[in-house]
């Protein structure tokens, strides 16, 4: 059997990984390089927040300033900002019917579409058992 690939790390783990202090990662989620994590014990990264940290400290080893490091990697928009009247939303989600009165909702624009219908026929076969 495989072995899953990691897919969440807490500050701890990336301070260790990175070696950087976690006023430095602050400073990156401060900057809108990455969301913040959260606050707590189980407060992390997704995969995708690592590598974009990873790819950070990359450019500042270069060289590259604060203001360089904004406008290389612009905030990605929080899925649960506030839209003002009259503003669409940034994200596109898809409905798919599992089964009488369960539904799976898709963010279109996060989710990769083979897992999220390969999600839906397992649910669907699971309850309809």
């Amino acid at each position: 059997m495989a072995a899953r690939a990691q897919t969440w790390w807490t500050v701890q783990a990336m301070m260790q990984e990175t070696k950087m202090p976690r006023r430095k990662l602050r400073a990156l989620w401060r900057m809108g390089v990455v969301p913040a994590p959260g606050r707590g014990p189980g407060a992390g990264f997704d995969a995708q927040a690592r590598a974009r940290i990873l790819e950070a400290m990359r450019y500042r080893k270069q060289g590259y300033s604060g203001a360089a490091l904004k406008a290389r990697f612009p905030p990605k928009p929080s899925a649960t900002a506030e839209l003002k009247p009259g503003e669409a939303a940034l994200s596109t989600w898809l409905r798919i019917t599992v089964a009488p009165g369960v539904e799976l909702h898709v963010d279109l624009t996060r989710a990769d579409m083979g897992r999220a219908q390969a999600l839906a026929k397992t649910l669907s076969s699971a309850l309809s058992a």
